[in-house]
């Protein structure tokens, strides 16, 4: 009589490592899909499409709070381009609602009182966040007009920028855009001038010296960015000191280097994308 071995049974559940192990693989994919959706949304703002830019990255949102939870802090990065999308759109309450949540947000995630955190790392992450949102909370008080609010907001967000990144760092230059914004509106033409300038000069000394400024992190819709801003700055310079000024012209010379720096990007981003390819037929071989 034959009898037949039983068949070893394969565990049929994965263990608690390998789930822990897929789901840790599952969150930092999402977290690349985050930072990819928060920068698309980004160029869609820059290029005047908000409402395109709003739907991705709230389809985003719903996506990343079901594996992550609704108040936690990768989400942040998409209530801000959220927030900024509905700035642009005039929808200040839809607006306000994505920074408050993020402030909870945040709040959440600071140490408690007494509590220290040993973890460097979390606390620059925490602090960039509060600067970023602070400029966020900046933008929207100045649109509705509660400009005592904004500049403080914008200072303290200056402040935090600068004690990070140095005072003449690129990511100062929205902030100054914004407060020479504020200053206009309360008809202080001196000082708006002088933050205009201050933006003008960042620029200036990061083209001077890319790598030396931080051009290893920057991102194309940063300069795209800027270029919106200045240019806007640029038409308020013509009208009130003229085309011929100094000023303007100086302007000018940045816009033209800082459009350059684009196409620079884009040329990099291209061959980098055909390195990957070239990688990929040669696994394939």
């Amino acid at each position: 009589m034959i009898t037949r071995q039983a068949p070893s049974l394969e565990p049929l559940i994965a263990s608690e490592a390998e789930r822990a192990k897929i789901e840790l693989q599952r969150q930092q994919e999402q977290k690349e899909t985050i930072s990819s959706t928060a920068e698309q949304a980004r160029g869609l703002i820059n290029q005047g499409k908000q409402e395109k830019a709003v739907e991705i990255a709230f389809k985003c949102l719903q996506e990343s709070s079901m594996i992550f939870g609704e108040d936690s802090i990768e989400l942040m990065p998409l209530y801000f381009e959220l927030a900024d999308g509905n700035l642009k759109m005039k929808k200040w309450q839809r607006a306000e609602g994505f920074l408050i949540g993020a402030h909870w947000t945040l709040l959440k995630h600071q140490p408690g009182e007494g509590e220290n955190s040993s973890n460097q790392e979390t606390e620059e992450v925490l602090s960039k966040l509060r600067s970023r949102l602070l400029r966020s909370f900046g933008s929207l008080f100045t649109e509705i007009g509660n400009y005592e609010e904004a500049l403080k907001s914008l200072t303290e967000n200056i402040y935090l920028e600068s004690v990070d990144k140095g005072p003449e760092h690129y990511s100062l230059s929205g902030s100054y855009y914004l407060m020479g914004n504020i200053f206009l509106k309360i008809e202080k033409k001196s000082e708006a001038l002088s933050f205009y300038n201050q933006m003008n000069l960042i620029w200036k000394r990061f083209l001077s010296d890319p790598e030396a400024h931080g051009a290893h992190n920057i991102k194309k819709v940063d300069i795209e960015q800027a270029c919106n801003e200045l240019n806007e700055v640029l038409i308020y310079i013509d009208k009130e000191l003229g085309e011929g000024s100094d000023l303007a012209a100086d302007i000018r010379q940045t816009l033209d280097k800082l459009y350059e720096f684009i196409i620079d990007l884009d040329k990099l981003a291209r061959n980098m994308g055909s390195k990957k390819d070239i990688n990929a037929f040669d696994d394939e071989e």
